[in-house]
């Protein structure tokens, strides 16, 4: 097999003078040093002996080149240096191989430097940093920081995975992108934690747990801690009012639900407040803590009911959720004042000690309000007719659901006020996770420009939440323009997310394109669902520089491999199949 050298020029048309001189390096013989790593041939030939740094190297074609990647899957390999030789501004993007299971590598400039880690779920350059190279050198190491990878392969990862380095690409950053690439600009960022899966997956109860999942976004791009505090009074502190998370399951589908109600009880009773710590930790971190409620979340079906069951729901039937033709459903209705009521005594709870704000997170999508009696009556004594003779899609019934939600929402904000204005600011926030476009809002009677012209919103997190085939990813389905202009002459924050619950396993490019969509229409910051650790430093926070990467210096993001070691690479085949 031929081999690429190890660095070479990449000719490009003169309609992008500014990478005529970008280097690719995809032959990693050049790490030092060199006793670290084994030339693996071809698999024809007898297995090399382990080196002493336990890296070694294996020929392979992509679809764009060829070269010798490294690669490891020990944990205790030792961290290498590429030398790069190169002075100047560059944009620098990381090549990761990655076949049937994701791989990840940790790399930073220099001694000095702080370790990235970076995900790849296949074969793809990740568009990493813009940097001076003067006088600096790659290196890279098997990933230490593992809490900080996404969420999903969590269980993979405990079985051991792989790190590589593929290649390494060397833009020149062109002289009038200079002045961008050397100011620092900040678009203010959310990130959620869901305060459920950090102690479903604790191997052990302590205050590790909210410690280490909330350390890595320290100091970072993000400026609020977006925390859950479980799913409507099902919460995952000592509440006076609320019911601890899988309290007296006993029937659990998933074993962890059942350690998870474990986790949380030994912590309390051994004097730890999760919550009152995680407000701590946040601002510690120099971040503001937003305590966000599923609102919805009452009880679950089977088998999932020994869960998530609130004491509250089993013992007031009454006020659940009664569809037109009579059926209840599990959610329960805000229009009865005892459950507003009941939300907002958990929320003044986590209030009381020290939240900055709430966040209603409506992303599952259940309703708010249906055809309960107050919504009957109300619809009676405005247009004399029974709400049940018409479909959840009359523009009168929406209105009525509005009435109700702007009641909550308007006690929300007095509970707020009366506790006094926030450790950070004038007032305490009230923050919204809520649908795609506003007229999926208006289905559950939220009205968000309603909301912000009467000052009860101070942000609007728009999520995705269905599928659409037309759309090259979820959070495209998000009719940003609309929310722009509908909020134009408010002072609420416009924050869509990047992302939604299934799509941990996005690369950097994927999220600077996001980014900069949303920022090139109008959003004044962003958010991400279940943000991943390895995110909290990739600069998604400035604007200009994610339209650099976008419309100018990004990578390849096509790079499936070929042939590995002399052996050619078809599809990925189906186990079983």
């Amino acid at each position: 097999m031929t081999i690429q050298q190890k660095t070479y020029s990449v000719s490009l048309s003169d309609t992008e003078p500014g990478r005529r001189d970008e280097t690719l390096i995809s032959d990693m013989t050049c790490a030092v040093p060199g006793s670290a790593w084994a030339l693996d041939g071809t698999v024809f030939s007898p297995l090399p002996e382990a080196p002493a740094g336990k890296w070694r190297i294996v020929d392979y074609r992509c679809k764009a080149y060829s070269g010798r990647m490294l690669t490891t899957a020990c944990a205790d390999a030792v961290p290498l240096r590429i030398p790069l030789h190169r002075s100047g501004w560059h944009a620098v993007s990381i090549g990761i191989a990655a076949r049937i299971f994701p791989s990840a590598i940790e790399v930073r400039f220099g001694p000095d430097g702080q370790w990235q880690t970076l995900f790849a779920k296949s074969s793809c350059e990740e568009p990493w940093v813009f940097a001076d190279l003067t006088g600096r050198d790659l290196e890279i190491r098997y990933p230490r920081n593992m809490h900080t990878l996404p969420w999903y392969p969590h269980r993979m990862w405990e079985n051991g995975f792989i790190a590589n380095l593929m290649s390494v690409r060397l833009t020149p950053v062109r002289d009038e992108h200079l002045p961008i690439v050397t100011t620092k600009r900040h678009r203010r960022m959310v990130y959620t934690n869901d305060g459920h899966g950090i102690f479903w997956n604790a191997a052990q109860p302590g205050k590790h747990i909210v410690a280490d999942a909330l350390a890595k976004f320290a100091h970072s791009d993000w400026d609020v801690c977006c925390f859950g505090s479980g799913c409507a009074d099902n919460v995952n502190f000592g509440s006076e009012v609320g019911t601890l998370l899988s309290e007296g399951g006993w029937d659990y589908a998933r074993r962890n639900d059942g350690r998870l109600g474990l986790i949380l009880r030994e912590m309390i009773n051994g004097g730890i407040d999760p919550m009152k710590q995680a407000v701590d930790t946040a601002h510690a971190n120099g971040q503001e803590f937003w305590v966000y409620s599923r609102p919805q979340g009452w009880v679950q079906p089977w088998p999932h009911d020994h869960a998530f069951r609130s004491q509250f729901y089993t013992e007031h039937p009454q006020w659940r959720c009664v569809e037109a033709d009579g059926q209840c459903i599990a959610q329960m209705s805000i229009a009865y004042k005892e459950v507003r009521r009941q939300l907002n005594e958990v929320l003044r709870e986590i209030v009381e000690r020290g939240a900055d704000g709430v966040c209603i997170a409506l992303v599952r999508g259940w309703p708010l309000v249906r055809y309960e009696e107050p919504v009957r009556e109300r619809f009676r004594a405005l247009y004399g007719r029974d709400a049940r003779s018409v479909p959840d899609t009359d523009p009168a019934l929406l209105l009525v659901w509005r009435e109700f939600v702007t009641q909550w929402f308007t006690e929300l904000r007095a509970m707020l006020d009366a506790a006094g204005p926030k450790p950070t600011g004038p007032r305490r926030k009230i923050a919204i996770i809520c649908g795609a476009n506003l007229e999926w809002n208006m289905r559950h009677g939220v009205d968000v420009v309603d909301l912000a012209g009467r000052k009860l919103l101070d942000a609007v997190l728009p999520y995705p939440h269905t599928l659409n085939k037309n759309c090259t990813h979820p959070s495209s389905e998000i009719e940003i323009e609309q929310y722009v202009h509908a909020l134009a002459d408010t002072e609420v924050e416009l924050m869509p997310s990047l992302g939604y619950y299934f799509d941990h396993d996005m690369g950097l490019a994927q999220y600077r394109r996001l980014a900069w969509a949303f920022y090139r229409s109008g959003a004044t910051g962003l958010s991400r669902w279940d943000a991943a650790g390895y995110l909290a430093h990739v600069g998604l926070n400035d604007d200009k520089l994610n339209e650099l990467w976008c419309e100018h210096y990004m990578p390849l993001q096509d790079i499936t491999l070929t042939e590995l070691n002399g052996l050619p690479l078809g599809p990925i085949p189906i186990v079983g199949g």
